[in-house]
């Protein structure tokens, strides 16, 4: 949820947000705005005061609960049912797929805000598997650092975690991909005219200095931006990795993206013109490369640069 879209939206008095591992409670465009963390880790509890002679909200608050299932004992009965389904994950999940110098990092809406290390390793990862020139993953598809939280049962890997063996270095598993790329997402191989390019990237710094999951990590190219201009000319200069300048113009280019993004998806309705071909899910195109890689190393390869 982004509170951009909920500026300008009138008639409701409480909107319950989700989607979003981020906990908020606040008022934006006169209604109570609130969202809990994901996965249980917390609850809302919202009322609202109701006047019957004036047909109106007079009053909402929200306050956060936090759970306790943490405190229950697990019932032997439940727990022995899941038992082999946890053992047949663990089996497919805790396969090691490679070794991380570093926590690739990811939270905070970094990954909405700026370039991340992370970013850059998925973006480079659909641009590689399909050799195309250039390559873009939205912010708001990236769900997890890397090493994830996923806790895997061998607990002879090394994890960021407690319980598990020091690192860094770390140990990455299957189960770490999932976690980072959950959706689905197919990616979807394309060209786009250098027009079309300048009006992507405008779309994804549009919404700054505020964060937005529209906000794309990009790989084969870097461009300059300036925050301090009109929405929509903020795009200074874009090139790709030889240099060459890539200009507002109808020369083409060949792209790898997320399906989602391809459709429409975040307003890039720029791409949603029937183009493309669809390849395989993201998080397959990740858990590839990376094996491919054998050694990650989180580095940010200064391809977003903004004007100071």
């Amino acid at each position: 949820m982004q509170s951009g879209t909920l500026e300008g939206l009138t008639g409701f008095d409480v909107i319950l947000g989700d989607h979003t591992n981020f906990q908020y409670s606040g008022t934006i465009g006169g209604a109570l705005v609130v969202e809990n963390l994901s996965k249980g880790a917390s609850y809302a509890r919202v009322s609202v005061t109701y006047d019957p002679a004036t047909k109106s909200v007079t009053k909402a608050a929200s306050t956060f609960i936090t759970p306790f299932a943490s405190e229950v004992t697990p019932d032997p009965a439940v727990v022995q049912v899941l038992a082999p389904y946890r053992t047949q994950l663990a089996a497919q999940l805790d396969a090691k797929i490679g070794v991380a110098t570093d926590t690739f990092p990811r939270g905070n809406n970094i990954e909405r805000l700026g370039e991340v290390a992370l970013g850059d390793l998925i973006a480079d990862a659909y641009r590689t598997t399909y050799n195309t020139q250039l390559a873009i993953v939205n912010g708001g598809a990236i769900r997890s650092s890397l090493p994830s939280s996923y806790a895997p049962q061998d607990k002879t890997l090394r994890r960021p975690a407690p319980g598990y063996q020091a690192g860094p270095p770390y140990d990455v598993v299957k189960g770490d991909i999932d976690s980072v790329l959950p959706f689905g997402n197919t990616v979807t191989t394309r060209t786009v005219t250098g027009t079309q390019l300048y009006a992507v990237l405008e779309n994804s710094v549009s919404a700054l200095p505020g964060s937005s999951g529209r906000f794309l990590q990009i790989s084969g190219f870097s461009y300059t931006y300036d925050v301090s201009k009109p929405v929509g000319s903020r795009v200074v200069s874009v090139k790709l990795d030889s240099g060459a300048a890539i200009g507002k113009d109808s020369a083409t280019y060949t792209l790898a993206l997320p399906d989602f993004t391809n459709e429409g998806g975040d307003e890039y309705t720029m791409l949603a013109d029937g183009q493309g071909v669809t390849r395989e899910p993201d998080a397959l195109v990740l858990l590839n490369y990376v094996q491919k890689l054998g050694t990650i190393t989180p580095t940010v390869g200064q391809r977003i640069n903004a004007v100071k």
